[in-house]
């Protein structure tokens, strides 16, 4: 299945890139139909960061390759070319971990803190910032070694 438009079905990976230049503007076009994904009154655009409040903005929900979760992609990104591979996984983002039940919170240096849903709800109560973020993964990764 073509990881862009995800219309296109191939037997396999190798067929995939070899079809692709074929492909690529009908990708395209596929692209630019798929409606638009409810999306949260405010959200913040997991590519560039922005966050948008009061629902002037749209973006589409997309899925990443690597992880799980939505991720919110703004117009000006989409514009760009943008998709969820290039979300910058700083922030208040967290992926779900399914054996565990519990959130990986990625600080902007790329480490990485398998919180409780509890301590990823008190964390994301108020207004974070990236530096509180920073901050919580270091202590906490602190705390548990």
């Amino acid at each position: 299945l073509c990881s862009r438009c995800r219309q296109v079905q191939y037997c396999s990976r190798q067929c995939q890139i070899d079809h692709y230049p074929q492909h690529k503007a009908e990708c395209k076009r596929f692209q630019k139909a798929k409606p638009k994904a409810k999306v949260p009154h405010s959200f913040e655009c997991d590519v560039c960061n922005t966050q948008f409040d009061g629902g002037v903005a749209s973006a589409s929900v997309q899925r990443h390759p690597k992880y799980t979760g939505k991720f919110y992609v703004c117009e000006a990104c989409e514009a760009k070319g943008k998709t969820a591979k290039d979300a910058t996984m700083r922030g208040r983002f967290a992926i779900p971990h399914a054996q565990a039940g519990r959130m990986g919170m990625v600080s902007s240096s790329g480490e990485l803190y398998m919180a409780t849903p509890e301590e990823h709800a008190e964390f994301n109560a108020g207004n974070p910032t990236d530096a509180d973020l920073d901050e919580f993964v270091k202590r906490k990764l602190a705390e548990s070694s």
